[in-house]
């Protein structure tokens, strides 16, 4: 099993729409939102992501093609 942690940043545009719940529903891994900030015209949020490496890696990916700003904080096995 593999773990992630990575931070989301979301530009305007997409503050208000539900991506994480998408990311859930799409992708078979544990989603854990560890921090986050989420104001009017911006937010981010710090996630471990942690099950199969191929899932994680197709789930980063959706995510930046959604217009999110993904950046890998640690990554490993656990």
């Amino acid at each position: 099993m593999a773990k992630a942690k990575v931070k989301l940043t979301y530009p305007p545009e997409l503050v208000d729409k539900p991506i994480i719940w998408g990311l859930i529903r799409e992708f078979s891994f544990i989603v854990n939102i560890r921090k986050a900030e989420v104001k009017e015209e911006s937010a981010w949020l710090e996630v471990d992501l942690e099950g199969q490496i191929e899932e994680i890696a197709k789930g980063i990916e959706w995510l930046k093609a959604k217009g999110l700003k993904v950046e890998v904080l640690e990554e490993g096995a656990k």
